[in-house]
């Protein structure tokens, strides 16, 4: 955890030029995009895989 919170830590002036804060925030909000997804799509196989083990069951 040490290492995540270094990364939050990071300011504009942590790096010189601005195009590397930009890249930094556009990979950042990549990440968290992908990420919600990634949760979403296992939410649904969960879902979708207790539904097929009660059908299952019920057979």
């Amino acid at each position: 955890m040490a290492l995540c919170d270094e990364v939050k830590s990071i300011t504009s002036d942590s790096f010189p030029g601005s195009e590397v804060w930009s890249a930094l925030q556009s990979l950042g909000e990549e990440h968290e995009a992908l990420k919600k997804k990634y949760q979403e799509e296992c939410e649904w196989l969960k879902n979708r895989c207790q539904l097929e083990c009660s059908e299952r069951k019920r057979l």
